[in-house]
């Protein structure tokens, strides 16, 4: 009987030992996700710093010598204007190079900084140039948590939107940005005041004739569930509206 009761008493004390123990490592893989969180938050708070910085300091800076560059290529003549103009796009394209390098080059700066700053902040920078004006408007309600899928493809599609409008946008003076969220959907189009398109650059069909870049654009929204067209602004310029479901069914693969 004694012996009986002291197994029981045994047993107690391993099941309460075991309780502890489970308890405890409960307790270190919550406080171990935990920092993981934290260590997240501070990468993801000093990217954006570095982000912010050079929006603010570095590309202004380069954006001012542009201006100067420019305003001295239009006072001069013969090969020292040719040469101002060569620098002005040397300098200009360092800027996107930096920009490439820190944030624009991968899609985890939508990850660290979210669709819309991330879209922001690019667009900063293919305008650093100082050639065109930029206006970026966000409306309704950004959701905390968007698909990788969505995130990534849209903020593509916006990277390439934006070279275009930079290599064809012959005469724009200024691109428009509006990236709007509503309770189903997101929609980002992307204006300039250029000459439009011609018969012969309009993307026809299921842009089954265009240029690459416009065909993985299409590639990109079919793989979200989403839309693409392009075509002529209302006035003058070209418009590239992209649409995507907030949940999309996947219909085909995207590009990398």
């Amino acid at each position: 009987m004694e012996q009986s009761n002291e197994l029981r008493s045994d047993r107690l004390r391993l099941v309460e030992q075991y309780c502890f123990v489970a308890e405890a490592l409960r307790i270190a893989e919550a406080q171990k996700h935990a920092l993981q969180d934290e260590i997240k938050h501070i990468r993801a708070d000093e990217r954006e710093r570095i982000a912010q910085d050079l929006h603010d300091h570095a590309g202004q800076e380069m954006a001012l010598v542009l201006v100067e560059l420019r305003r001295m290529r239009d006072a001069a003549r013969g090969p020292a204007r040719s040469r101002l103009d060569e620098l002005a796009v040397h300098v200009s394209e360092v800027g996107r190079k930096i920009h490439h390098a820190v944030v624009g080059g991968r899609p985890r700066i939508v990850e660290e900084l979210g669709l819309s700053r991330a879209i922001e902040i690019t667009a900063v920078w293919f305008t650093t140039d100082g050639r065109l004006d930029l206006s970026f408007k966000k409306k309704g309600t950004e959701p905390a948590s968007l698909s990788v899928a969505l995130e990534s493809n849209l903020y593509r599609v916006a990277q390439e939107a934006l070279t275009n409008a930079l290599k064809h946008a012959l005469g724009a003076q200024k691109i428009d940005i509006v990236l709007d969220f509503n309770c189903s959907s997101v929609s980002l189009t992307i204006a300039d005041d250029g000459i439009g398109l011609s018969t012969e650059t309009q993307p026809q069909g299921e842009f089954g004739s265009s240029g690459i870049g416009l065909r993985g654009m299409q590639q990109r929204m079919n793989s979200i569930g989403g839309t693409l067209q392009i075509g002529p602004r209302f006035g003058k310029g070209t418009i590239v509206t992209a649409v995507a479901p907030l949940k999309p069914e996947p219909q085909q693969g995207a590009p990398p």
